[in-house]
């Protein structure tokens, strides 16, 4: 009888100490509608379906915890959220990436650029799109050309290249009319 409970108290304690894996869910009910907002807030990934927020429903809109922030709307505006619920970087945005590498992208007058975890503008406001940060680096893309940066915003490559992919290890595939080519982390192209 002893090993059971013994067993339990520790899975208990496991849980309360290991942190919450947090999920968006949005506010409604079919059964109580003056309870249902709308709003999304966030649940426990663990106990989804009983209701129980960890994060009230107060965002127009929330997307899913990356690398410990979370993307949430109000209005029109887009801001990110730490676990706490607390938010970080205010809804200032008109669009987001999701943080990776410590970075995401962000779009500002139409215009898309990285910002930090404090809000500093990383990659400038450039760019017709910037890509979410992998390994280091970022797609970005003027017009219907394709380039790199690094994570101090310094572009590696022209915005020359008519498709690339992701850097993998040391090289990122790259196309440029016909020719299907890498490069490197510098820049420095490769026939494939």
């Amino acid at each position: 009888m002893k090993k059971p409970a013994l067993f339990l108290c520790m899975l208990l304690l496991w849980t309360a100490c290991a942190g919450q894996d947090l999920r968006p869910k949005q506010s409604y009910s079919t059964y109580n509608s003056d309870q249902a907002t709308g709003k999304w807030g966030y649940v426990n990934a663990n106990t989804y379906g009983s209701g129980n927020w960890v994060i009230q429903p107060v965002f127009d809109y929330a997307e899913s915890f990356y690398d410990g922030m979370a993307a949430v709307k109000i209005g029109s505006l887009w801001g990110f959220i730490d676990k706490k619920g607390q938010i970080v970087i205010p809804c200032q945005w008109e669009s987001v990436g999701n943080f990776a590498d410590g970075l995401a992208s962000v779009k500002k007058d139409g215009k898309w650029g990285a910002i930090d975890r404090e809000g500093n503008t990383v990659v400038h406001f450039l760019y017709d799109y910037v890509a979410e940060f992998s390994k280091g680096y970022a797609r970005v893309r003027l017009g219907d050309k394709w380039g790199f940066v690094n994570k101090q915003g310094t572009p590696v490559t022209e915005t020359k290249y008519d498709k690339v992919s992701n850097f993998n290890g040391k090289f990122a595939k790259v196309k440029i009319g016909e020719r299907n080519l890498k490069i490197d982390t510098t820049g420095k192209e490769y026939e494939k």
